[in-house]
């Protein structure tokens, strides 16, 4: 089923791998801008290629939300660069 995500603006935890890549992948394909946060900056960073290559809306930001100033500093990110969050998956 497809849903019009457009102009939403998606923050999804642990998104380097597995469910939270998935989540991702199918939250892009449905026209979200979609935040990858991971403490893994390196799949990170090939989960938002891979996604980027297939045309989809994706930015990441290495970050360990266990951490408060860290997580903080993830949503300014996703603010400064798209403007607004619209959900956050975890």
């Amino acid at each position: 089923m497809k849903y019009n995500l457009s102009n939403k603006i998606i923050l999804i935890t642990g998104a380097s791998k597995g469910i939270g890549e998935s989540i991702a992948t199918k939250l892009a394909e449905n026209g979200a801008q979609v935040v990858l946060l991971s403490r893994d900056e390196e799949k990170l960073r090939k989960v938002n290629d891979k996604l980027i290559n297939n045309g989809l809306q994706s930015i990441y930001k290495t970050t360990d939300v266990s951490n408060l100033n860290d997580f903080k500093d993830a949503v300014n990110y996703a603010k400064t660069t798209w403007g607004t969050i619209d959900g956050i998956i975890n």
